[in-house]
């Protein structure tokens, strides 16, 4: 048999230019991966001492402000080994609370900050001003938060996705049961070879976990709006796969949010 000529593609690969890209070079943004801290407390900010404790026998009412202490543990496989830690006043319009962070949480539709205390996060650290020190101009950061995740799993395999790490760290997931290190990954497990594992409670149990959070978010004055709820229900990846708006974890989540007084 006469072999055949190899046929050529039709897509030419892409061109790139380093004159081009060295014209038009901007300083990458800053993306970190890792489990987010929070501690708030009551505050008074005292001269010479900075902030303190409020304490409502020594300082009046309208001394009183929000401390927001804030810490980002990185994820091993990101080669960093120590926290990013930024502490805030809520209050205060020109720090990176209000100026960078609170929206960005807004953004995701977040309304109770215990849904994202002690979760996996992608941030993207922001400059929103400057201060001098040994008579140099340095910049203030925040975290803007671009994605939070439902385990550290997914946060690796968002990690190695993005930044072309292309594996997954056998270290990031020692700890998991090989069940939820499927599930979470996507991977077959139990041969019903449709990527997921079957009655794994804890999985389920993370999920129950945002219901709250996500139906609180749909409240519509003094009802529920169904259709939003179904949306935001379906694009979360861990609690579609467990949760519907007419399940009867869902619909239990409803009656408690409808019993709140209405803000």
């Amino acid at each position: 048999m006469t072999p055949q000529p190899l046929q050529q593609s039709s897509v030419s690969p892409p061109m790139y230019d380093p004159w081009a890209s060295a014209l038009e070079a901007k300083e990458p943004p800053q993306i970190l991966y890792g489990e987010l801290l929070l501690d708030l407390f009551f505050c008074a900010l005292v001269k010479g001492m900075g902030r303190v404790p409020f304490d409502p026998h020594q300082h009046k009412d309208g001394q009183r402000r929000t401390a927001v202490s804030l810490s980002l543990s990185p994820l091993a496989d990101s080669g960093l080994t120590f926290a990013i830690e930024r502490q805030f006043i809520a209050e205060n319009k020109n720090d990176g609370w209000l100026a960078v962070t609170l929206p960005s949480i807004r953004e995701l539709g977040i309304t109770d900050l215990r849904a994202i205390h002690e979760r996996y996060v992608k941030v993207e650290m922001v400059d929103y001003g400057t201060y001098e020190k040994d008579g140099q101009k340095k910049s203030l950061s925040a975290p803007k938060i671009l994605t939070v995740y439902p385990s550290n799993a997914a946060c690796v395999q968002a990690f190695n996705e993005e930044t072309g790490n292309g594996h997954v760290p056998d270290a990031a997931v020692a700890d998991m049961p090989t069940n939820e290190i499927n599930r979470d990954l996507g991977l077959a497990a139990n041969g019903n070879g449709n990527g997921h594992s079957n009655g794994n409670e804890k999985l389920k149990a993370t999920a129950l976990a945002f219901l709250p959070t996500i139906v609180r978010q749909c409240r519509d004055g003094n009802g529920m709006d169904l259709s939003k709820l179904r949306v935001q229900l379906s694009s979360m990846p861990l609690v579609k796969d467990y949760f519907s708006e007419t399940s009867p974890e869902v619909m239990t989540e409803i009656q408690k949010v409808l019993a709140e007084p209405a803000f």
